[in-house]
């Protein structure tokens, strides 16, 4: 499932999504393909289009944000 990007902006904004630290964007910073890094209910995490889903890049794992 592809998301848009009105999609996407919805779902950020219903979970609450913010812009990381300056200290969380050294040790993650841009994914290609990936939208983020943005922290998600104390989650650094990154938006998956393709899959319409958040991506924990500490765990490996889609998780759910909204």
């Amino acid at each position: 499932m592809t998301c848009t990007r009105e999609t996407y902006e919805l779902t950020r904004e219903r979970a609450g999504a913010r812009d990381p630290t300056p200290a969380q964007t050294k040790t993650h910073g841009p994914i290609e393909g990936l939208d983020g890094p943005m922290v998600v209910r104390g989650r650094l995490v990154y938006w998956d289009p393709g899959e319409g889903r958040y991506w924990d890049p500490d765990t490996g794992v889609h998780v759910d944000g909204g």
